[in-house]
């Protein structure tokens, strides 16, 4: 039996390959890439779906060093990072090569790039947040939200 992570490997290779996603090797990540009007936009696995590569007449725009940097979408209410679903991934995935969102799909048509994921919590179920002066209000990992977008260039 395939673990949960491969059958998600898996299911995002055959998504890809049905829907003939633009798959690229960027600084040694597998990215899935649109381009147009001097603007190219990048997501990996690595981030769930997250942009992680965004360039404009050829600048570089996103450090995606850690799990915190990339353009993406964070649930954020009264409760700040105590209760904060972030797209990325996690505060523990740090600069990691995986994330504690999951990635439920992707796809690549022309220059449009959708991603669907749903996001895991910025801090783990119970950790303290110093800053926050409190204790993460999440009793999961990931959280039940599902994130689907669309980005266009």
């Amino acid at each position: 039996f395939l673990k949960a992570s491969m059958m998600r490997a898996v299911y995002l290779f055959l998504v890809c390959v049905l829907l003939a996603c633009n798959t690229y090797t960027v600084q040694g990540q597998e990215q899935w890439c649109i381009s147009g009007n001097d603007i190219d936009i990048c997501a990996s696995p690595r981030t769930a779906g997250a942009v992680d590569y965004l360039t404009w007449n050829g600048v570089q725009m996103i450090n995606a060093f850690d799990h915190g940097r990339e353009l993406q979408i964070a649930i954020v209410n009264a409760s700040g990072e105590c209760y904060n679903p972030t797209e990325a991934g996690s505060s523990n995935d740090s600069s990691g090569s995986k994330t504690s969102s999951l990635l439920l799909g992707v796809n690549t048509a022309g220059n449009v790039l959708r991603t669907t994921s749903r996001p895991a919590f910025w801090m783990q179920p119970g950790q303290y947040d110093p800053n926050g002066n409190c204790h993460a209000a999440n009793t999961a990992i990931v959280s039940s939200y599902v994130i689907d977008k669309a980005h266009r260039s």
